[in-house]
């Protein structure tokens, strides 16, 4: 087991939790302090420097200690998105004071969000040295999950009896097949990787705290599983979960996903995930632009994302297409972590099973979309926009006139311009769209306006995607979203 002790520490987060544990800190590591509040360099009582967040790029340390549970993950997305933080070096308070239970709550909840998010039926707990620290009975486990959990290794007493349906002391007493394998650090006393590949699981949940000290054979495994296995890592507060996914043998669509950027930020970038440029704040020459090709990058301070929308759709060419804000990605499912963005197997996956467009999930919200728009930009720009759009629409597409007042009157939204869909169907919304938004930005005067106003008919094309989809016969499938 490595030790952080020795190695260079910047501290995040100054408030409640720092406060209590401050006076048991091993301060000769620390190099400095942050916090969202500072905003100017201070320093602390033993002469730490307390620095703002933008300073950490400048420092030279081995890791960021969080003193913060309930945002663990919020707080990691955020360091590593605005401030380019590599993600191993950030870690929590606990394992700085060695304080990670035996189980811990955020674990089993990963564990049960798991099971439930991929419906597995039967599971094997190799060691079974964790999940009897947090239940007794099986019922605890299977009433939200409806799994079927056996145990292999020494459960310790014959209380645990009720947790298991079926014990055993060795992998070849096992006859049954399993959905998912739930192995801990020292799972290899139980099951061997050849094990493994004979119980053939759909998935592997290896729990494996922070700082561990790897085998070879560990090492190996998680290379060899790279064949059948996509490979992810979430990272708790106080253990890593590495989680093995069986590859799929659905054939991979050709999708581009455009995540729309105006400021620095560590943008996901990768074969399907491509960053485009918007406005004339920022430029990366490593990604695209909206300035280059057909476009109306003109508009983009009163129309916002959909100058991006007019730029894909005029110069994509790949058979799926999807858009994402910088700040913005879509989940795989509920398991609400960096590790699970939206993947190119999960939307094959969803247009393989014949659903037309992924969507966010919806809201409702507590007014009208109309009264939503005024709180944005105030009733006099919301009204003038609005006229303007009523008008457009009635003369362009009479038809959709009762899908507008309806949907303006009500309180569904689908949010943020996000989707995912095919060329096709993006087609034929952006030549419904693209048909009036134009016309009504250059319309709306808003040359006295501040910058919030001046978006006010962006905040009407925010709404044009419900309207759009009340008139169509398309099959949504919903997913959630972050918003970091």
């Amino acid at each position: 087991m490595d030790t952080i002790h020795d190695k260079k520490l910047i501290i995040y987060g100054m408030g409640k939790l720092f406060r209590k544990y401050k006076q048991h800190i091993l301060w000769d590591n620390v190099i400095a302090c942050t916090d969202k509040t500072i905003s100017t360099p201070e320093l602390y009582d033993n002469n730490i420097p307390v620095i703002p967040l933008q300073e950490i790029s400048k420092k030279y340390f081995d890791y960021i200690v969080i003193f913060v549970d309930e945002y663990f993950e919020n707080i990691r997305v955020n360091l590593m998105g605005y401030y380019d933080i590599p993600e191993d070096k950030m870690i929590s308070w606990r394992v700085f004071f060695n304080k990670s239970p035996r189980v811990s709550y955020e674990m089993v909840d990963f564990l049960k969000n798991y099971i439930k998010e991929t419906r597995v039926k039967k599971l094997l707990d190799v060691g079974m040295r964790e999940l009897p620290n947090f239940f007794i009975c099986r019922q605890q486990l299977e009433k939200d999950t409806f799994v079927e959990i056996d145990g292999i290794g020494e459960c310790g007493f014959p209380l645990y009896g009720n947790l298991y349906h079926h014990i055993y002391h060795s992998f070849n007493q096992v006859r049954s097949k399993y959905d998912m394998l739930f192995l801990d650090e020292n799972f290899e006393e139980y099951l061997s990787w050849n094990d493994i590949l004979e119980a053939a699981p759909k998935y592997i949940i290896w729990g494996v705290p922070y700082l561990f000290q790897f085998k070879k054979s560990h090492t190996e495994l998680i290379q060899k599983s790279e064949e059948f296995w996509i490979n992810k890592k979430y990272r708790l507060p106080d253990k890593i979960m590495y989680v093995f996914e069986k590859k799929s043998d659905v054939r991979l669509c050709d999708c581009k996903i455009f995540v729309v950027t105006h400021k620095k930020y560590n943008v996901k970038h990768d074969l399907m995930y491509q960053p485009i440029c918007v406005g004339n704040q920022y430029q990366n020459k490593e990604y695209l632009n909206e300035h280059l090709g057909e476009n109306i990058a003109y508009l983009n301070d009163r129309i916002n994302e959909c100058t991006a929308l007019y730029w894909m759709w005029r110069n994509g060419e790949s058979e799926y297409i999807g858009l994402n804000h910088y700040r913005r990605y879509f989940y795989n499912n509920r398991i609400k972590h960096s590790e699970n963005y939206l993947s190119i197997e999960t939307v094959s996956e969803i247009f393989e099973s014949d659903y037309d467009i992924i969507l966010p999930e919806a809201i409702v919200l507590s007014r009208t979309l109309l009264d939503n728009i005024a709180a944005g930009v105030g009733e006099e720009l919301r009204n003038q926009g609005l006229e303007i759009v009523q008008h457009l629409i009635k003369r362009m597409h009479p038809d959709y006139m009762d899908a507008f007042e309806y949907a303006m009157n009500g309180h569904l939204l689908y949010m943020c311009n996000m989707f995912v869909t095919h060329r096709r169907i993006l087609n034929q919304y952006c030549e419904w769209l693209f048909s009036f938004l134009i016309d009504g930005a250059e319309l709306l005067d808003v040359s006295s306006c501040d910058s919030q106003g001046k978006r006010t008919m962006g905040y009407f094309a925010e709404t044009l995607w419900t309207v759009w989809l009340l008139k169509q016969k398309l099959r949504i499938f919903e997913l959630p979203i972050v918003s970091v």
